[in-house]
């Protein structure tokens, strides 16, 4: 409800801005159109995502708020301009309506390496302090020496002739790290092993394909067809959402039991109990399968005590459930070894 609110908010504000303010690229119609489409979607995957994916769901809420919130800047930055032209608010509003799409950008690469590190064998940081460095250095240029906000009201903070030049380089330098995120959890799935490997090519599939979609608009673009790159942008953006989160989540295959080896102990269990079986049979703490499986902790421990009344396992201060657990599994890869 509250993101339909938002964007009905945008919309009206850009509509106002175009009558009372200055109008120029950033109070098209179809700017506050395009964001409430990509919040739309984004909105929908976040809806859906287990409780448990306390970051992802983080990240998701946080892209739909940026994804309404440029409108709503540029809209600022034309009435500011408009009403009250060369005040200290029409040249903030200017450089921020100038740098807001900048975070959404940011996400091309952050949540592919988000999913690398719920996912791979591990993450170095230098990419996020890449990404997270270039950002900064690419809106401290902006903010810097970019004066040219016509038909806004703003001039030059930094009067310096290689200024420009320096800035455009940090914002190109910027841009192309959107191609960071597809090519390291590309890598990734080729280091990891099991289903992870499979999950992690389709988070670089979808990234990738959004971050070409994005450089494909911009190779194209000319003067006057910023709507096409607009809207390009946000359609990449909850491309990269939407297919990311599916990757994640992708069912797990069911290996079928051997015909010939009969009924199992651990039929009545679910695919995911079983799989959270098979983790802690592997030595993981709830933490740790948590952190493979991309769930809380609440949840993990929701799935073993089920897995542990579903077993019938003895209960009391003088058994290990836990590793009565691990017994049964080992005991039902031997059966069906030997039924093999």
């Amino acid at each position: 409800m509250w993101v339909a609110v938002l964007a009905v908010g945008a919309t009206a504000l850009t509509a106002y801005a175009r009558a009372a303010g200055t109008p120029f690229w950033g109070t098209s119609y179809a700017l506050p159109v395009a964001a409430a489409a990509s919040a739309g979607a984004m909105t929908w995957v976040h809806l859906r995502l287990d409780e448990g994916w306390v970051r992802w769901r983080q990240a998701v809420a946080a892209l739909v708020l940026g994804a309404l919130a440029w409108p709503v800047l540029l809209a600022g930055a034309s009435l500011a301009s408009g009403l009250a032209p060369d005040s200290a608010v029409a040249w903030a509003l200017a450089v921020a309506g100038g740098v807001g799409h900048l975070p959404l950008i940011a996400a091309f690469s952050l949540l592919p390496l988000l999913a690398v590190r719920y996912l791979g064998r591990g993450l170095a940081r230098w990419p996020l302090v890449l990404v997270t460095a270039l950002g900064l250095a690419a809106v401290a240029g902006f903010v810097l020496f970019f004066g040219d906000f016509a038909p806004l009201e703003a001039d030059v903070l930094v009067d310096w002739g290689p200024g420009d030049r320096i800035g455009m380089t940090l914002n190109l330098a910027f841009l192309s790290t959107v191609l960071l995120g597809p090519a390291v959890s590309l890598a990734a799935a080729v280091r990891a092993t099991g289903e992870a490997t499979r999950r992690l090519a389709a988070v670089a599939l979808a990234s990738l394909t959004g971050a070409a979609l994005v450089m494909l608009c911009g190779a194209v673009a000319t003067d006057g067809s910023a709507t096409l790159v607009i809207t390009a942008m946000y359609a990449a953006l909850a491309l990269v959402v939407v297919g990311s989160s599916r990757a994640l989540t992708l069912p797990e295959p069911v290996e079928p039991t051997p015909a010939s080896g009969g009924p199992s102990r651990l039929d009545p269990l679910t695919a995911r109990e079983s799989e959270v079986l098979g983790l802690l049979a592997e030595g993981l703490s709830n933490a740790g399968i948590a952190e493979r499986l991309v769930i809380s902790e609440r949840t993990v421990d929701a799935h073993l005590r089920s897995v542990f009344a579903k077993l019938a396992l003895p209960e009391g201060p003088l058994e290990n459930r836990r590793v009565h657990a691990v017994l049964a599994w080992r005991g039902d890869l031997g059966e069906r070894a030997d039924a093999g």
